[in-house]
């Protein structure tokens, strides 16, 4: 799957959280669950992030190809990094995002996620 491209130069915006919001991740209950959370989401309402992985699923939803409704949708979820620290890095990046449309992203279950 090609990356998307910014005048010819491979380019997805990296997400970047504050380095005190970052700090907030590492630590346990629910103020740093919802800090993840919260710069997550964030980051993928940007036009560019959504732009760029509504481009790569190829505007239609990866499970059952609708193109109405489209949501951006973490394969490994938020939760999940979380949970599993080791995720963290990874939670926002281009390989982690896909398309889903309303209707698959409520009906998904954690044995559909990876």
């Amino acid at each position: 799957m090609a990356r998307p491209t910014k005048q010819g130069v491979d380019y997805f915006p990296i997400w970047n959280p504050h380095f005190r919001v970052e700090e907030k991740f590492w630590g346990e209950g629910r103020r740093s669950y919802k800090a993840l959370r919260n710069s997550s989401s964030s980051f993928i309402k940007k036009d560019d992030v959504r732009s760029s992985i509504l481009k790569k699923c190829n505007y239609k939803c990866v499970f059952c190809g609708s193109k109405s409704k489209l949501q951006i949708d973490h394969i490994v979820s938020v939760y999940q990094a979380f949970k599993d620290k080791r995720y963290i890095g990874i939670l926002n990046s281009y390989i982690n995002l896909q398309v889903l449309c309303e209707k698959c992203n409520c009906g998904k279950t954690p044995e559909n996620c990876k």
